[in-house]
């Protein structure tokens, strides 16, 4: 009885993993293709790309081969949105380029759980059914939220995320900012403190977070920085407050770690200070419509900046980093009017969202299942 039971929510919940992965598909290709029936049968098969990680059992040199498969891939996304798309604004390929990102990750998720209750039902054994039970609620969670991050993104709207490259944005001012070639990241001079600030991020407004290692390495070797200040969003722990902003040290900065190793080893070199600013949040709500809360913390996140660039000596230059993906999010202080009306809009949305969700009716089994309990 009880396999029985772990089966069919297994079952239940895998459809809809399923049933998401399609609607993500669907979503993606109608965007870049409203004509062209044949883009959804190639987003369908682009489902099953990979990435063969480099073979770490020597180190050595390991960062600049995966650099080098990372790069491979992000062609290989940028080729087929150019080839299958109608859009031709390079801004909203980009959208689309990420969007696709998210739709492959929902696709992954499904094909993962898919196999592993199959691999259940093939040997009956419930003792492989418990683990996924147990991590199944999170990995709705997680599909759930990587569904409508894709909308958001093919939408241009801004993400959790992106409060580095807004608050980067937002200390740039009026001025036009200067792009870094072949690095996707734009930088202006502003004084502030009395000090040179340098401040650079990824250029919006098109879903980016740009090569902000090798970005630096240019800006660090022209202007001989004092000291650097990264901001980012961070992930929180439960019981903490969103949008709650802290101050540290160090390179502010997830992913893989390759843009952080290029940053940290430069900085080594030439012996620079880092000072790091976060805004927190769930994981989950850095790749979704950017809330309320995470902007308003934007205010006391430029106290902490500006209060870090006061360290460094009078007539010193000093890098100002917004880290993050600068979706919706444009390279200057006036094209954040936009932005805001966005996000104020879709937090609203996204508030309704997750009240209906609380509504949701649910089976007797899914409230007598222990597992069940953290969804909606």
């Amino acid at each position: 009885m009880m396999l029985h039971q772990t089966l069919w929510k297994l079952e239940r919940d895998t459809r809809t993993l399923e049933e998401w992965g399609a609607q993500t598909t669907e979503l993606v290709s109608g965007r870049m293709s409203k004509h062209n029936k044949k883009v959804k049968d190639a987003v369908s098969d682009f489902m099953n790309f990979f990435m063969v990680t480099p073979v770490d059992m020597d180190p050595s040199g390991i960062v600049k081969k995966l650099d080098r498969s990372l790069k491979d891939q992000k062609t290989r996304f940028g080729i087929f949105v150019e080839t299958h798309s109608d859009e031709k604004d390079p801004e909203m390929r980009a959208n689309l380029e990420d969007g696709l990102g998210g739709a492959w990750v929902v696709n992954y998720l499904s094909k993962v759980v898919r196999h592993y209750v199959e691999i259940v039902r093939k040997y009956k054994n419930p003792y492989i059914a418990i683990p996924i039970q147990m991590q199944l609620p999170m990995i709705m969670d997680f599909a759930k939220s990587y569904m409508k991050a894709t909308e958001s993104i093919c939408n241009g709207d801004p993400i959790g995320d992106g409060i580095g490259p807004y608050i980067a944005a937002h200390l740039i001012g009026d001025s036009e900012p200067i792009e870094i070639k072949g690095d996707e990241m734009v930088y202006s001079e502003k004084e502030i403190n009395g000090r040179k600030c340098i401040i650079t991020k990824a250029r919006g407004p098109g879903s980016r977070v740009g090569d902000p290692g090798k970005g630096m390495e240019k800006l660090i070797e022209k202007y001989k920085p004092t000291r650097i200040i990264t901001i980012d969003a961070a992930g929180k722990l439960e019981g903490e407050k969103l949008g709650g902003v802290a101050e540290g040290v160090g390179v502010a900065m997830g992913g893989p770690g390759v843009e952080r190793f290029y940053i940290e080893e430069k900085t080594t070199t030439h012996g620079i200070p880092i000072d790091a600013v976060v805004v927190k949040m769930k994981p989950e709500e850095a790749i979704l419509a950017m809330r309320e809360e995470i902007l308003d913390a934007a205010p006391k996140a430029i106290e902490l900046i500006t209060q870090a660039v006061g360290r460094a000596n009078q007539g010193d230059n000093v890098i100002i980093l917004g880290v993050g993906n600068t979706c919706g999010v444009g390279n200057n202080k006036p094209a954040l009017d936009e932005a805001e009306k966005k996000i104020r809009k879709n937090a609203k949305k996204l508030k309704k969202e997750e009240e209906n969700d609380g509504k949701e009716k649910k089976s007797f089994l899914d409230k007598i299942n222990p597992f069940s309990a953290s969804l909606n």
